[in-house]
């Protein structure tokens, strides 16, 4: 149960956790959910604002709406199957899963522009395809799409499934303590309350973002 009683800071002993156990380990823990579980997408031009500022800004909805990382998640997996599953098969070598559904979801194919007098409306030489844009050149010109097996994308990956195996278990690590301590009627601190949900919802969008790959900094340009 929660304890609503306000005391001050204590120190622990042999028996009972202090102000700074509960604290470190609250803030470690929410540093995990929060930096790990955000997935971004590629960036198209490595700008201050599209590498750092947007980075930044998911930061902040994790911290504060962690169940609009879970509303995310899900809907960049429904598009990530629905490109999987119109990927132009008689055409390929490497039959799209997942992992290139995802990775094209997340702005992975860029048109370049030839260099000269530009003809887009903005500064700017580089298109991301979009999964209408796939779809379209899936049906018309799947050949202009790159082949590129799953392993090759999953190299790119600055976390593989081993990596995000490893964050999942310190994040249950903690909820498993929590149950414990709620199934012994032991006092919960509203921190650990607010950690313990940021926990579930880091778990459930690490595995709807199971596939996506991390962090990767170029995209394939065609």
């Amino acid at each position: 149960m929660v304890n609503s009683n306000l005391i001050t800071w204590r120190d622990s002993d042999s028996d009972t956790r202090g102000t700074y156990d509960i604290l470190s380990l609250c803030v470690s823990t929410l540093a995990i959910c929060v930096w790990s579980a955000v997935h971004m997408d590629i960036p198209t031009n490595k700008t201050f604002w599209n590498v750092h500022v947007k980075r930044i800004a998911w930061l902040a909805v994790g911290l504060i709406l962690p169940e609009m990382l879970v509303i995310t998640a899900l809907g960049q997996l429904m598009h990530a199957r629905s490109i999987a599953i119109d990927d132009g098969k008689p055409l390929r070598t490497h039959p799209w899963t997942l992992t290139h559904g995802f990775y094209a979801a997340m702005g992975g194919f860029v048109i370049e522009t030839s260099p000269g007098e530009p003809f887009l409306p903005f500064p700017t030489t580089r298109v991301v395809l979009r999964p209408g844009g796939l779809h379209y050149l899936m049906q018309h010109a799947p050949y202009l799409i790159p082949d590129l097996s799953a392993d090759d994308i999953a190299d790119r990956s600055k976390a593989g499934a081993f990596t995000k195996a490893i964050l999942c278990f310190q994040i249950l690590a903690f909820c498993v303590g929590t149950a414990a301590r709620l199934s012994q009627r032991l006092p919960l601190s509203l921190l650990e309350v607010t950690t313990l949900a940021h926990c579930l919802c880091a778990l459930i969008a690490y595995g709807l973002w199971w596939r996506k790959p991390h962090d990767i900094g170029e995209p394939t340009v065609i």
